[in-house]
């Protein structure tokens, strides 16, 4: 799962320095760009996953009838 949230990430930074080149940016600004939204990009695939993780293993409170 963690190999995946890399590749999305890989390919996620690939696009975005690729569409920062080829919008007239420098060669250093697409690399960090490809840095940054790679970086960002398995961060927040990573806490999403545990989030839904904490989610789904949470356990009902029983209901009481008053």
């Amino acid at each position: 799962m963690s190999i995946g949230a890399i590749l999305i990430g890989m390919f996620l930074g690939v696009l975005a320095g690729g569409l920062a080149l080829l919008s007239g940016y420098s060669f250093f600004m697409a690399l960090w760009l490809y840095a940054a939204v790679g970086v960002l990009s398995v961060l927040s695939i990573t806490v999403a996953l545990c989030a839904v993780h904490a989610l789904q293993n949470r356990k009902p409170e029983p209901r009481q009838l008053v």
